[in-house]
Order: structure tokens, then sequence, then C-alpha cells
């Protein structure tokens, strides 16, 4: 290992990550001088391996030691921006700023960390004075922050977005502005910086002050630095982020000093009125690409104009207006619509007549999202011209829109959407007419058991991968038929006495014979790895007149197996769902191998211990839910149904509980820190 070529070594460490560098340093004494400056490279306070140690190992004399290899910092605890300052870290070249910290009591930090080895070079005054009770400890803190930027003149990377800071006092004094104008103007190899409360004149200076910079992201509101763009001409920038209200004057000026931007993103414009348009020469920008705006006359008005944009993202609720915007960007592929939520009380949802198709968009990706209930928009208007489409995301689409899909969106391989009303035919037509569909996700999506049946038109998307399918109006035996079979079986009979018990035993083959050609059609989809068949709202219950009893009678089944539906069960019982047993046909998906995400979410099932056994066996299961509640044990004799039921069991999370953020899981750093 010792004799590893270091050019070999090099390749090798593109691969790993941080836990993996430290374990690298305990194979020989070369391997350790040669990853001892990956390891150190960076340390990123959002990983739990260095907020282990952070917490706790030697980290003050690790980075004292240390310091000379480490480029990237994101900070997160407080900690670790205290002992960075002490420790003097000053050969920095990206820096990441994330919060909040969770101060605590910082008079009894000074006790315990090296605090009294840091020197701030940044006055208090150089901050506002805030009205809250914890100011003292935020404007701190926003002083050792600035500290770090102040010791890293070689930063080519700045993110303060999620900065637990306060902004800067007024500029209006002198002292004070020349204190920021020369931390900004140190930073002369800057590429990429993001401000969570930009200065307008670091903007309006830009390209004299940064002369490599390519993404600026600007969170101030726009004033009268703006004015005059002169001095922020730049040719390197690509990404500008404006974050905040820009001026109408200004969005001009601001377009026009970057002729290389790629991307630009305007949260929103005002005062419109201080523009005259009359007088204004248009102006195209060739390079952009990526456009998100929140009003897109916003750029009709200054007379800019981007012929080349292939993404734009902005905020409609009118679809004459998004036709119109296709029609005026022929080069447009990626378009995400988002339904203001300021415009919510005062527009009622568009209803415009569906018009007869015109020539083709060359769209391919559409996203259309937003309150759900308050924009159902007639996306009749869109969707015949979008024949082109590869990625369709609808919050929600009507029943008579969703129609037009199939028969024109041919090209389609990824879908989510959520249905406003009953399409069993557009459904249909969707699995049939699309054969490059791989995903098909959102609520609603009913499809009857009649449509599935292996003489109609078979599907053509057996590329198939993640799936939400409700299948509705499955032949279902009564509950009285139930009870019959049951008690033939206990007495181990298959020949029929009477008429009751031969009518019991046809209605199960029928609908034993109805469930297989669903189980058949879904088998062919061989790839799927998620499968979500359950009932998501607008449940269909048992006719009133049967419900009554059925609800509270508890019938516990003395059939081998355990735990049966027939068995002990709670809560309402939905009809007209399959009942994956392997009795009606649950075999004929076996050919979903690669199956890791099953729900059943109040499918009126007949999962036992043989069901459970099959699948773990079948499938490569890795989650399932949505079957609590439904099972009982039937044959209290059996050992070893609590065990075997178990292993299965285990794939189900608790329905009552919220999957919590990993982020979260390691909560704030209190009063220790």
């Amino acid at each position: 290992m010792a004799d590893t070529p270091s050019e070999l070594l090099h390749i090798v460490a593109a691969h790993l990550d941080a836990p993996s560098f430290f374990v690298c340093l305990h194979v020989c004494r070369s391997w350790n001088a040669f990853f001892t400056s990956y390891a150190w490279r960076s340390i990123d306070g959002r990983m739990a391996f260095w907020q282990r140690f952070i917490e706790h190992g030697p980290l003050f004399d690790s980075l004292q030691k240390y310091r000379h290899f480490i480029r990237s910092l994101v900070v997160r605890q407080r900690k670790l921006l205290l002992f960075a300052l002490a420790a003097r870290l000053t050969d920095l070249t990206s820096l990441v700023v994330i919060g909040p910290f969770g101060d605590g009591n910082y008079s009894s930090q000074r006790r315990k960390y090296p605090v009294n080895q840091i020197r701030l070079a940044i006055p208090e005054s150089a901050f506002g004075q805030q009205q809250q009770q914890d100011w003292h400890a935020v404007l701190h803190q926003s002083r050792l922050c600035w500290q770090v930027v102040l010791d890293n003149p070689g930063l080519t990377k700045l993110d303060f977005r999620y900065a637990p800071i306060w902004k800067a006092a007024s500029t209006r004094c002198p002292e004070v502005k020349a204190l920021w104008l020369q931390i900004f103007t140190r930073l002369r190899e800057a590429r990429y910086l993001e401000m969570r409360n930009g200065d307008d004149e670091v903007l309006s200076r830009l390209g004299t002050l940064y002369p490599k910079i390519e993404h600026f992201g600007h969170w101030g509101q726009s004033g009268r630095a703006l004015d005059s763009m002169t001095a922020g001409y730049s040719t390197t920038l690509r990404v500008l982020e404006i974050n905040n209200t820009v001026r109408y004057r200004h969005l001009r000026e601001i377009v026009m000093a970057f002729p290389n931007l790629q991307r630009l993103h305007v949260e929103r414009c005002t005062s419109p009125l201080e523009v005259n348009s009359a007088a204004l020469v248009e102006f195209s920008h060739e390079k952009l690409e990526v456009l998100k705006v929140q009003v897109p006359s916003d750029l009709g008005l200054v007379k800019v104009h981007f012929p080349n944009v292939k993404k734009l993202h902005s905020g409609l609720f009118d679809p004459s207006v998004a036709r119109n915007l296709l029609e005026s960007h022929p080069a447009l592929e990626h378009l995400i619509l988002t339904y203001p939520e300021y415009h919510i009380a005062f527009f009622p949802p568009i209803n415009e007549p569906v018009q007869p198709p015109s020539a083709s968009f060359g769209l391919k990706e559409l996203e259309w999202t937003g309150k759900r209930g308050y924009h159902r928009m007639n996306l009749g208007l869109l969707l015949p011209r979008l024949s082109h489409l590869v990625r369709l995301d609808i919050d929600v689409i009507r029943a008579a829109n969703f129609e037009i899909i199939p028969r024109t969106c041919h090209l389609l391989e990824h879908m989510r959407f959520n249905l406003e009303g009953r399409a069993y035919q557009g459904m249909s037509e969707l699995f049939a007419k699309c054969p490059h569909l791989k995903t098909c996700l959102g609520r609603e999506h009913i499809i009857r058991a009649s449509d599935m049946a292996d003489e109609l038109q078979p599907w053509t998307c057996l590329g198939l991968q993640e799936l939400d399918l409700e299948i509705t109006g499955v032949t279902r035996l009564s509950y009285d038929e139930e009870r019959i079979l049951d008690a033939m079986q206990v007495e181990g009979r298959t020949e029929p006495r009477d008429r009751e018990e031969e009518g019991a035993i046809k209605a199960r083959q029928s609908s034993n014979e109805e469930q297989r050609q669903v189980y058949r059609r879904l088998g062919q989809c061989t790839g799927l790895t998620r499968l979500q068949l359950g009932v998501e709202e607008g449940v269909r219950y048992l006719p009133q007149d049967e419900a009554p009893r059925l609800l509270s009678t508890h019938f516990k089944s003395q059939l081998t197996g355990g735990m049966s539906y027939r068995g002990l069960r709670e809560g309402p019982l939905y009809v007209n769902t399959l009942e994956l047993s392997l009795e009606s046909g649950l075999a004929e998906l076996r050919t979903l191998q690669e199956l890791e995400d099953l729900g059943l979410n109040y499918v009126n099932h007949r999962i036992g211990i043989d069901e459970i056994e099959w699948m773990g066996q079948n499938w490569s299961l890795k989650t399932v839910s949505g079957i609590w509640g439904y099972y009982a044990q039937g044959n209290l004799d059996d050992d070893s149904v609590e065990e075997r039921a178990g292993s299965f069991l285990s794939f189900i999370p608790d329905h009552d509980s919220q999957a919590s953020d990993p982020e979260d899981s390691y909560g704030d750093d209190d009063d220790d820190l």
C-alpha cells in the first residue's frame, strides 16, 4: 500500500467522502501524509460526521494544526465560528454561513472558549442598533462572521444567504461606508457571492470590484446607487439573483450591464409609472437562457427581450398569457408557472373555451404549481399544442383537460398531477398511448378494473418505474358470501351442498378472474420500484343499509394462516378495491422483482401470513405503508405466526408519526455553545 503511486491516489480521492479520508489516514504513514490535505480541505458543519467532531473532538487543536490545509468552511455552529477565528484561518477560498446558531448565554462562552485570542477589527458602530431583546448576541455574531471574511481576502466563494446576521448600519456615515467597501474591495478573487443583506453600491460597482465574478446574489432593495451601472459592467457574470424588489428603471440598466448573463432571477418590480416606455429603444439580450420573473410584462415595459431563453419561471394565472408567452419565446423548453399568492383573493379561475390546435410549441417540460383549489385553469388552451412534452407537473388538472394529454403528448416520460373529477377513459388511454412513460405520480388517479382486461387495448408504457393508481370497480363478494366460504373452509369442504354455497363459489371464481386480469396488466411493468394502490380521498363506502351491520361486527377467523382481513377488523370497509391475496391472483405480480415502495392506503385487502411471506420472497420491499390495524391473530396455537409476521411488519412505518428532518435531528446549539 505504501508504494501506491500518487497519481492513482488522486483518482481514488476524487471518489471518497470526508469519513473515508480519515479512514485512509490510518492505513500507513505515506497514506497519512497524502490524505491529510484531503481530510482537512473542507469542513462542513451540516454533515453528521463533522457535527460529531465539532461537538466531541479536539476541534481547536485540530484547526490550529491543520489550518494551512483548510480551504472550505461551512459554518452552522457558533463553536466552529469561534474556533475558526481563534485559530486564525486565513487561507479559505470558500465560506458558507448558515444559521441560526442558538447563541445561548455569551458570557458563559467567554470562559469556555478561547475568545481572548480573537481580534475583531470591525467596530460595533458598523451595525445598526436593533430593538430586539437579543440584539447584543446577534450583533456580536455578525461581527464574527464579517471578521472571517476580512481575514480571508482570497475567498472565491462567499455565501451569506442564510447567515444569522444583522445588516450593516446606514452607509450615510462616511466612516462606516468606507469600512464596508474595504471589506468588499479586498475580495478581488471572488467568483461566487451571495449576500443576505446586499449593498446596492456593490452591485452597481460589481465589474470594477470583482473582475472574475460569475455568480452574484443581491438581497437588498434597489436604491439610488443603481441609477448608473457603468461601473457594474461585467463580461464574466453568468448568474444574477435579485431576491427583493427592484425598480423598473433599474431593471433595464442591470440587464444591459451584463451582456454574457445566462441566468437572471428578479423577485418583483415596482413603480412602473416612473418608466417612459415610448422613449426607450428595444434591447435584445442574446445570451440569457434561464429567466425567473414574477410578471413577464415587466420586461416588455422596459423593452428588454430574451429571444434565446430555454427555461422560464414566472407567476401567471391566465392561460392566454401563458400561450402568448410561449409564442414570444420560440426557444423555450422548460416553463415553470407558479400561481401568485397575492392574486388569489382577487382573480377567479379562468374558463376560456378550448380552441383548435395550431402549430406545436417546442416546450419539453411544464410545471404549474400553486395553492390547491384556487387555480383550476383551463389548460385546454395549451395542451393541444404541447406535443413535445417530456415532463408534466400540474398541481390540479380537470378531467376534461386531462383527456387531451394522451391524445397529444405521446412523448411524456414523467408526470405528476392531481386529478379533479373522474377521467377513466383518459387514464386508460394514457397507459396505452404514452409508451415512454416512466413516472405517473399524484392523487385521484382512478382507473376501472374493467378497463384493464386482457382483451382491451394493451399498455405500451411497460417501462413504468413509479406509479400511483387507484383501481376501482372490482367485483367483490358480499358479507354473507364471505361467511359461507369461511364456513366451508373450516369444515374442509370444496363441493357445495346448496344453491347459496354454489353461488358463493361462482362469485369467488368470477371475482378472482377479474382481479387476475388486473394483476397481469400491472405485472407487465417489470421495472416498477414504487406502486401505490391506495385510496387517497373521496373513498366509496359500503351501501348505507349494509354499512352499520358490517362496521359493528367483529368476526374472528379460525382459518389457518392466522392473520386475515376476515378476522378482527377495525375501521371502515372500502368496496370495489383489490383483495391483494394469493387466492385472488397476487402471484401474477411476481415479475415486480425491483419493487421497493408499496402503498395500500385503505385498500380492502385480505393479506395473511402466506401473502406476507410471498411478498418478502418475491419483492425487494423497503417501505410498506397503509395497512396498519388490519390484522388479527386467528390461530393462536401457531407459535411462528407473530415472528413470521413481524419480519414483514417491520417495514411498515407508524402512520401517526411524521418523518423527521435529518437536519433537525441534531437540534440547535444550545447554551453549551
